[in-house]
């Protein structure tokens, strides 16, 4: 917990793992056979990344990547990755799937990225999510991904009550990712509420802006 992790390997097998209001700066951060994964937010920064293998109960919630290479690296057969209310920005490739784990992927926002999801099984659940300035949103092995409640202003997405249209965030240049008052992601999620991250969870949003 309030860590500064610079230029580290963290290596853990067969444990229970949990991160929070941590930053991560150049940190590999490798788990294998994890019985419990919990990242709350933290900040992982400048080519960090999570390496998942054959890991149970993961849950990503509230945190940022920033300007990494592979964020996320998946090789779980089993259980699940939740990821919830996290910020994804100027990546390399978001979440790298290689294995059967089901994704749930919940109030996001993606963006800026060149590839934010790449994966070769449909095991993925995408909702209330924002896909925005991305070179590529979906690179998918002949698979279709659903979408239900969520935005993209480059694909016109598959599935249900979707938006094609640009977010109007108020100043992504500066790390704003909250809405102006004629963006279409206001109050057009599921039970009303808006589509994308909730900003006032994610309290790390401040170190970028420095």
């Amino acid at each position: 917990n309030d860590c500064l992790i610079n230029s580290c390997l963290l290596n853990n097998y067969n444990n229970t793992v949990d991160l929070k209001n941590s930053l991560f700066n150049k940190t590999k951060i490798e788990l294998k056979k994890i019985n419990l994964f919990n990242t709350n937010n933290c900040l992982f920064y400048n080519n960090s990344n999570i390496n998942l293998n054959n890991c149970i109960n993961n849950n990503i919630i509230n945190s940022i990547f920033f300007n990494n290479k592979n964020a996320i690296y998946i090789n779980n057969k089993n259980d699940f990755l939740k990821l919830y209310n996290n910020l994804f920005i100027n990546n390399n490739n978001v979440i790298n799937n290689k294995d059967s784990c089901q994704l749930y992927i919940l109030n996001n926002i993606f963006n800026n990225n060149k590839l934010s999801i790449y994966s070769e099984y449909n095991n993925i659940l995408s909702k209330n999510n924002i896909y925005s300035n991305n070179l590529i949103d979906f690179e998918l092995n002949n698979l279709e991904l659903i979408h239900t409640f969520c935005l993209s202003n480059k694909d016109s997405l598959i599935g249900y009550f979707n938006l094609y249209s640009d977010p109007y965030y108020i100043d992504p240049f500066n790390f704003n990712f909250n809405f102006k008052n004629n963006s279409p992601a206001l109050r057009h999620g599921n039970n009303n509420l808006n589509i994308g991250a909730n900003m006032n969870n994610i309290y790390n949003i401040k170190y970028l802006k420095y």
